[in-house]
């Protein structure tokens, strides 16, 4: 008899506050995750956009550059690949001290 009654009171409390709670967090987490997509893909398709535009409107100056290029002198030319290789070398190493550094962080982890 009292454990029939501490199973009413048990079952009770399960309906009547658990299932309630537990029905809640479930359905906030799930609205959490069904934004946090939309809002990404909302956020991937600007980007794509704006990457198409800035493209599109990047173009003509690219046009503009290789033109400028093929009236420059020899000697300005090598100039400025050096230039352009020494800089490219450069962004190379802090590139690769990034990575090994990162990725020592993540080991230690």
């Amino acid at each position: 008899m009292i454990i029939s009654i501490y199973r009413f009171f048990v079952r009770v409390f399960q309906i009547l506050i658990y299932k309630p709670i537990y029905s809640l967090i479930l359905f906030l987490i799930s609205l959490t995750i069904m934004l946090g997509k939309g809002l990404l893909a909302l956020a991937q398709g600007i980007y794509k956009v704006l990457l198409f535009l800035l493209r599109v409107l990047l173009k003509p100056l690219e046009w503009i550059g290789m033109l400028i290029w093929y009236i420059l002198p020899k000697g300005i030319k090598k100039i400025l690949e050096k230039l352009y290789n020494n800089g490219a070398g450069l962004f190379y190493r802090i590139k690769n001290t990034l990575i090994k550094r990162i990725s020592n962080w993540k080991k230690k982890e």
